[in-house]
């Protein structure tokens, strides 16, 4: 196999099935700068603002993101607040994901996790539209965001082969494109997506953003160890919190939406190599810098 080039990104080794795959001597890793699972380990499913923000300050200047399992999707928001920072705007979201991330962010609790960290970053203004491309249909969920909906400021568009209603989108303003490979119709850490590898890469939706301005993009959805992360959802439920009643309620929220999919997740995932994982995240790679 030819020598593989990833260049310009934060690489955030969320496990050691990451670093297996990053350590090999087919990869060459051009102008990226590595942060250890050591320091990410602890955003596991959840975190915090201050948590989120130091982080972001440990983010180098890089065009891409690349990170492990979705348990840790709301790893997004630290580069995102980078990029705000950088670039004094808000931004559009252009989300592939098998689930909308949306579920409403509630300040008081402090409590920022892989299902509500799109809602972090409307509500904190820094995005201001959200594309949603692959998705199931949560905006049914209670739990929802409906601030999005009421703004109209959501693009839900389950099917990847038909192309956007561009016009909903600015291509003037900042575009952050974030992909979780659980879109897709294999084993994921949040069960079997809905959309073949093919037809989202072939999508029309990559030539209608390629005159955008594409400021970053994150690909994440390495498989890991599920069996792990339902210990350690269990521990979350089980461990009496001294923190607020908000933050409780969350939690409990947080263990109703999520472990009926962890369990069956835990169920298919062992079926894809590590190789095909990696062969998943460069391919992405490849698509997305074809439209910068």
């Amino acid at each position: 196999m030819s020598k593989i080039n990833l260049s310009d990104l934060n690489l955030l080794l969320t496990d050691k099935i990451m670093i297996d795959i990053y350590n090999s001597s087919i990869i060459n890793l051009s102008n990226c700068d590595i942060i250890d699972y050591n320091d990410i380990f602890s955003f596991n499913l959840h975190t915090n603002p201050k948590k989120i923000l130091n982080l972001s300050s440990k983010l180098k200047d890089h065009f891409y993101l690349i990170a492990g399992s979705s348990n840790f999707h709301h790893l997004d928001i630290s580069n995102l607040i980078r990029l705000k920072n950088k670039l004094k705007k808000k931004m559009q979201l252009i989300l592939f994901d098998s689930h909308m991330d949306a579920l409403r962010y509630i300040p008081e609790s402090n409590f920022i996790h892989c299902g509500n960290w799109v809602s972090y970053l409307y509500n904190d203004k820094i995005i201001n539209k959200v594309v949603t491309i692959g998705t199931g249909d949560w905006r049914k969920n209670k739990g929802f965001d409906y601030s999005l909906i009421n703004n109209n400021d959501l693009l839900y568009h389950p099917d990847c082969n038909k192309p956007l209603k561009i016009e909903f989108l600015d291509p003037n303003i900042p575009t952050y494109i974030s992909i979780d490979t659980d879109i897709l119709d294999c084993p994921s850490d949040w069960g079997i997506g809905r959309c073949k590898f093919d037809e989202v890469l072939t999508s029309p939706i990559w030539d209608q953003l390629s005159n955008f301005n594409i400021v970053g993009a994150t690909i994440m959805g390495h498989v890991t160890d599920n069996r792990k992360t339902l210990d350690l959802v269990k521990s979350f439920i089980q461990t009496p919190s001294k923190s607020n009643k908000y933050y409780r309620k969350e939690i409990s929220a947080f263990f109703k939406n999520s472990i009926k999919l962890k369990l069956f997740a835990s169920l298919t995932a062992w079926s894809l190599s590590i190789d095909k994982q990696f062969e998943i995240i460069s391919k992405f790679y490849q698509r997305v810098q074809s439209i910068r």
